[in-house]
């Protein structure tokens, strides 16, 4: 019967991060943005006459939400949720296991007890938010350059960079071993923060009480974090743009021209990027073309995007294929003369 629940959770899953506001995926969050979307529309056309059909397409357009790929992206995201359902339990017990470690070992090197103060004081109220979100930064900036820079754990990313077009369901055109990095770096860089923050007041204190990690996700995606892979392009002045990743910042990050490459690694800050020379500024009417010049891009096979990242990556390591080159496990057609 365990079994059977657990299964039955398993397949639920897929629809269960669409009902879970701690959760990016939240519903509420996709009619938030569409929201948005409405708002940015009426802006751009400030001045001239707008209608309803017109809102439709360019809020749904047929050509993007109808492609192949925009459907391998759904075929990834209920993939991909089997998988967060299986590996949830491995990561909150990994998380936990390295908050204790530093916690720890602040008392050791302290020669202190945990729980220092009896209150938290306002500085720390308003420097926990701050410094958390800093870290995730760190943490999201540091997996998504390796994943770019590594050999083989690009063999892995560029599942998310075959997409030729995107919609907000290609945030989760990812492979199973990405899902897992993410927020496996993320937990660490973090971590010194939860150990020192138990260290000061104690293992018991409620840290939401002046800090809501959902509450910041739910803000975050109902504005520019669906839109980071959308035909929505939203850009910022340059004093924001060193600030803020916008969904035009994420769209040079996906764009097929060479100079944008390994660009704009951050999730939705760019202060790192900017600190670590990644940054690229988007330009105002810029355009974009998506995906990447490699084999992946020309399938839309679920079994490929699973499979082939294993393989290629298995032949990066051993010498077999060259780092970066196009995988070769498709047969190209040769160009003919038309008649």
């Amino acid at each position: 019967m365990e079994l059977f629940a657990y299964l039955s959770k398993m397949l639920w899953h897929p629809i269960a991060l669409l009902l879970d506001p701690t959760y990016q995926t939240f519903w509420f969050t996709y009619v938030c943005t569409a929201l948005f979307v409405v708002c940015v529309y009426f802006w751009k056309r400030r001045g001239k006459s707008a209608h309803f059909r017109s809102l439709i397409q360019y809020l749904f357009p047929k050509k993007l939400f109808l492609h192949p790929s925009t459907l391998l992206d759904f075929k990834l995201y209920i993939a991909g949720a089997f998988f967060i359902f299986l590996q949830a339990s491995i990561l909150t017990s990994f998380s936990l296991i390295i908050n204790d470690t530093l916690e720890s070992g602040l008392i050791y090197v302290s020669g202190t007890p945990e729980g220092l103060y009896e209150t938290v004081p306002v500085w720390y109220k308003i420097f926990f938010p701050v410094a958390f979100i800093l870290l995730l930064e760190l943490g999201y900036w540091f997996t998504h350059y390796i994943m770019h820079k590594v050999p083989f754990l690009w063999e892995y990313h560029k599942v998310h960079h075959s997409a030729v077009i995107m919609t907000p369901l290609t945030e989760l055109r990812q492979h199973p071993l990405e899902l897992f990095l993410f927020p496996f770096f993320i937990a660490l860089a973090t971590a010194p923060l939860y150990a020192l923050t138990f260290w000061l007041f104690g293992a018991s204190i409620n840290l939401y009480y002046f800090w809501s990690f959902p509450f910041f996700l739910m803000v975050t995606f109902s504005t520019i974090g669906h839109l980071r892979h959308s035909h929505v392009n939203i850009g910022a002045n340059r004093f924001w743009a060193h600030v803020i990743q916008t969904p035009a910042h994420h769209h040079i990050h996906h764009s097929i021209d060479t100079k944008h490459f390994d660009t704009n690694l951050g999730f939705c800050l760019s202060v790192w990027d900017w600190a670590f020379g990644t940054l690229c500024i988007p330009k105002k009417g810029q355009r974009i073309t998506f995906g990447i010049e490699d084999d992946l891009k020309h399938s839309n096979s679920f079994i490929d995007h699973w499979t082939q990242p294993v393989v290629q990556s298995f032949r990066v390591l051993t010498g077999q294929k060259k780092p970066f080159s196009p995988s070769r496990f498709i047969k190209e057609e040769k160009n003919t003369p038309k008649n």
